[in-house]
């Protein structure tokens, strides 16, 4: 039986209402204080009763009722009980005066309760001092002496041999507890035990019996078996009766005889074995290779010694197959390497053929990407020979009525101011002087009204032909105050100083229309070369995404004139970085795609915007959309659903690659109502 410890005991909460029957004790009480003539009562170590008071007197009980009388009785109570291993404490109730006594129940210095004795007198004990202790509690003295009077009388050298017998009998009961806690503690002890054993037996026989390999137990002394499991029986497809207390020599031949020998040997002197690998023939016929792990165990009440047996022959005939198979690859290898001395001449020659190609071939990509850039000014051709041809034509017919009006009128105009006179020719030069002034045009077609109240003011100023001079003056453009200031109406030659001044006038208007005329052809020429850019050196700068696509457009000009609405939201200052030419091929096809979806009719908006990493250019088109069964073909090369002649489906590939190329993407979103070709570049420094 173990035993317990101080320490261990004290983490128990031990009562003495565990301990010990309360009603055997009770009796036990009651008969020792018949025998001794003495009170008697078991309480807790601060005082609290565990017992019946056994023999009390009746002042005790006239003592108890009041509340301070009580107390004072509970705190005796305590002190005669307080922990005391090496006797009684023995002296008066510090309530009545009263002898007491009391002994301790311990259980390994641990203190369980106090068995109390007393309420008996002596001749120390005089009724003046019962008498005032009834005053200072508040109790009836009449009572209290009477009950005083009945308190048995005893000879303290007495009640001191009754003390320390109930030393001796507290003693015996500490001893009795610390007993049965033992007892209790073996008995727990046991059960847990034997719960453990029956759950390790439990886990033992599970693993036991469902493990993936054989496992068998011999008895040392004999080698023979005591058990096996469900795995040994079937690989060797035996029975248990057929196994147990039989020798593995009687049911397997070893090939090698030295092996069981060998295994024994090294068991026996390191008290293990650890994966032996042997071989066994069975009783039908099969040569099975297997590992041996033995290690020591007791099994009811036997040595013996477990071993794992683990069945490797497929993984050696698979080692074996390896084997074989390697010896056949160093031989394929070894053809194969002439094979490849051989292959290797071939496949430097083809490797210059090849690099060969891929020059021609990036060659031919260059002249692709310009055939596609051309094919689609092809397709403006018509569009930018108009736009040449109109402001040529201007030039054309503007110069000649320029060289008409110089070689027949201007020679006899110079004779005709010859005549003028002082008056009338500074009247032409203040004139003349607000024709450049104001930059005026030839009036083609007149205001009627502004006409007539023009002849009516000549006319009320009495001069001749007013209707004829009026149709001039307003044809001049030059405002009527203005030759009332310089005294138009008082000189003779009136017609005359108006008919040099139409002259004077519409060469000026012929020289600006010219001008005009050729400053649009040279800006569609402009954008024309600035499209056809050769790239062939790449050159990178930061430039204005605005002017870029004004100039672009440009040269779409005529295919977008009568039928599409071109809506320009660009914020200001926005740049991008990249090869210009390039970019500019990737905005013209964009705009061009646009333009065809809408069969040249509809609205084409251009919107740029950016954020704190990217710009974004979007051409939204009002046309019918890519149908869904296309949308991801978009991008391929040579993949178009135009027209033959209109392209060869290589602009969104070059798009994309060009876009790619900077760091950038392009991507679109379409439905029925329009699409929007997006590219996101990475920002530039936007001003």
């Amino acid at each position: 039986m173990s035993s317990f410890n101080i320490g261990e005991l004290s983490q128990i909460s031990v009562k003495f209402k565990d301990l010990f029957d309360i009603d055997e004790i009770q009796k036990l009480q009651d008969k020792f204080c018949e025998a001794t003539g003495v009170a008697s009562i078991i309480t807790e170590p601060d005082g609290t009763p565990i017992t019946r008071p056994s023999n009390f007197r009746k002042i005790c009980k006239l003592i108890r009722c009041t509340e301070k009388g009580k107390a004072n009785c509970y705190k005796s109570d305590a002190t005669i009980g307080r922990h005391n291993p090496s006797g009684p404490i023995i002296k008066p109730c510090l309530s009545g005066g009263l002898w007491d006594a009391g002994a301790n129940i311990l259980v390994n210095d641990i203190h369980l309760g106090n068995w109390l004795i007393g309420q008996i007198r002596d001749e120390t004990q005089a009724e003046e001092k019962i008498i005032e202790y009834a005053r200072q509690i508040g109790a009836d003295e009449a009572e209290i002496i009477e009950a005083f009077r009945q308190v048995p009388y005893m000879s303290k050298e007495k009640f001191k041999q009754i003390a320390e017998f109930l030393f001796l009998l507290a003693g015996q009961l500490s001893s009795k507890a610390y007993q049965n806690i033992q007892l209790s503690h073996y008995i727990m002890e046991k059960k847990e035990a034997e719960k453990n054993m029956f759950e390790n037996e439990q886990k033992f026989r599970l693993i036991f019996e469902n493990a993936p390999y054989s496992i068998v137990i011999n008895r040392i002394c004999d080698y023979k078996f005591v058990d096996v499991n469900s795995k040994f029986l079937k690989n060797n497809n035996l029975t248990k009766e057929e196994v147990l207390f039989k020798t593995p020599q009687q049911l397997v031949d070893f090939c090698n005889p030295e092996d069981l020998e060998n295994i024994t040997r090294e068991f026996l002197r390191k008290g293990r074995v650890n994966q032996y690998h042997y071989k066994i023939i069975k009783q039908n016929g099969e040569l099975v290779h297997e590992l041996a792990s033995l290690y020591p165990i007791t099994f009811r009440n036997e040595k013996c010694v477990v071993s794992i047996l683990v069945d490797i022959t497929r993984q050696i005939k698979a080692e074996e197959a390896l084997q074989e198979l390697n010896n056949q690859l160093e031989q394929k290898v070894l053809e194969q390497t002439e094979m490849l001395r051989q292959s290797n001449k071939e496949l430097n020659d083809t490797n210059r053929e090849l690099q060969k190609t891929l020059t021609n071939l990036n060659t031919a990509q260059e002249h692709i990407i310009q055939s596609e850039k051309l094919s689609a000014l092809g397709q403006l051709a018509a569009g930018i020979a108009h736009e040449l041809n109109t402001p040529l034509g201007v030039i054309f017919s503007s110069s000649h009525s320029l060289t008409e009006l110089a070689d027949k009128k201007f020679i006899n105009n110079l004779e005709t101011i010859d005549t003028l006179g002082p008056k009338e020719k500074k009247c032409f030069k203040e004139l003349l002087s607000k024709c450049f002034e104001k930059k005026l045009e030839i009036k083609l077609t007149h205001d009627r009204k502004k006409r007539k109240e023009i002849q009516a003011i000549l006319e009320s100023r009495g001069i001749k032909n007013s209707e004829f001079t009026a149709s001039l003056i307003l044809k001049t453009g030059i405002e009527l105050s203005c030759f009332e200031k310089a005294d138009f109406f008082e000189c003779e030659q009136t017609d005359k100083i108006l008919e040099y001044l139409i002259d004077i006038i519409s060469i000026t208007n012929f020289s600006r229309i010219i001008h005009n005329a050729a400053e649009k052809a040279s800006h569609v020429v402009n954008a024309l070369r600035s499209y056809l850019t050769s790239d062939s050196v790449e050159e990178v700068s930061s430039f204005d995404i605005e002017n870029e696509i004004e100039t672009t457009l440009t040269l779409f000009y005529n295919s977008i004139k009568h039928g599409i609405t071109v809506e320009r939201r660009f914020e200001p200052g926005l740049k991008v970085s990249g090869n210009r030419p390039k970019l500019n091929q990737v905005w013209m096809n964009l705009i061009n795609n646009a333009i065809q979806a809408m069969n040249y009719k509809g609205i084409l908006t251009i919107r740029t915007e950016k954020d704190d990493e990217h710009t974004f250019i979007h051409f939204s088109d009002t046309g019918t959309g890519i149908p869904e069964s296309i949308k991801e073909k978009i991008f391929e090369p040579f993949f178009t659903t135009k027209k033959h002649g209109e392209g060869i489906g290589l602009g969104l590939d070059i798009c994309k690659k060009i876009i790619e190329k900077y760091g950038g993407i392009i991507y679109f979103s379409s439905s029925p109502s329009g699409t929007t070709f997006s590219v996101k570049l990475p920002c530039r420094e936007n001003k």
